[in-house]
């Protein structure tokens, strides 16, 4: 039943965080300046690709980005057929990581926090990010450094339900690579 019940959350969690992501680049992009993440990532100037970037331009919504990557690798563990006896400890750990990030969205960098008084303009995008080069970059590390985090839990997992075997590994290398 746990496991059930786990699993159901999965698709819960991407869910939220898929509707987070979403409210937040609406957010960007319609410059709205009630948010004090906008307000310190946008600026009236800046271009509809670059208010997008500007999602992970800031430590909130970096960590917000980090998040829905980690909850779409999770969602993605739940369909891996071998190893069905792995999968339970192994989202486990994921989603103990998982919830560490979500505490911090919610609780220390909350990426849609609300001003007082609402300013014309927002304090603008980096000038050193304006750059396309620059503004893809942190999203293509993000999505490899969090697909370590896969083998990670596969290990821990593996621990976790007193797998003998090493078959945890053959299972990883996927993500590794």
């Amino acid at each position: 039943n746990f496991v059930a019940m786990g699993e159901r959350s999965l698709i819960v969690i991407f869910c939220l965080l898929s509707s987070a992501v979403l409210i937040l680049i609406y957010l960007l992009t319609t410059k709205d300046y009630s948010n004090a993440y906008v307000t310190k990532n946008i600026s009236n100037d800046l271009s509809f690709v670059y208010s997008v970037a500007s999602l992970w331009a800031g430590q909130e919504g970096s960590l917000l980005l980090w998040s829905w990557i980690l909850s779409i690798y999770t969602l993605l563990l739940r369909f891996s057929k071998p190893f069905k006896a792995l999968i339970p400890s192994t989202q486990s750990v994921s989603l103990f990581i998982l919830s560490f990030f979500v505490f911090l969205i919610v609780f220390i960098e909350n990426p849609f926090e609300v001003l007082k008084s609402t300013p014309l303009n927002g304090r603008g995008l980096n000038p050193i990010l304006q750059n396309f080069y620059m503004a893809i970059h942190p999203l293509t590390l993000y999505v490899g450094y969090i697909a370590l985090t896969i083998p990670f839990a596969f290990a821990l997992g593996s621990i976790i339900s007193k797998d003998k075997t090493d078959s945890w590994i053959l299972r990883s290398k996927k993500w590794t690579y």
